[in-house]
């Protein structure tokens, strides 16, 4: 086989490489963007339900009871592998 060739073969076996390095970057980024989203989409959620409770009248115990729970889910979610998170 040519010196040339040899050179060729490398520097496509590296081009692979780099391309697989890049749609697997693509894909963490995505992933870590859906959940950035869904998260914004809890809080979102979370907000209009203690706003609604605000019009109707939820007492401030009930608010003060679910106000943990809110927080220490997106804790506990973050602290999670990307792949083993839970999402409703």
């Amino acid at each position: 086989m040519k010196p040339i060739e040899l050179l060729l073969r490398l520097a496509k076996i590296r081009e692979d490489q780099a391309m697989a390095n890049a749609r697997r970057a693509t894909g963490q980024v995505n992933q870590a963007q859906g959940f950035q989203k869904q998260v914004l989409d809890y809080a979102k959620d979370y907000e209009n339900q203690i706003m609604e409770g605000a019009k109707t009248g939820t007492t401030w115990h009930l608010f003060r009871m679910l106000m943990p729970f809110g927080r220490s889910y997106c804790l506990v979610q973050l602290k999670l592998p990307i792949k083993s998170r839970v999402y409703p």
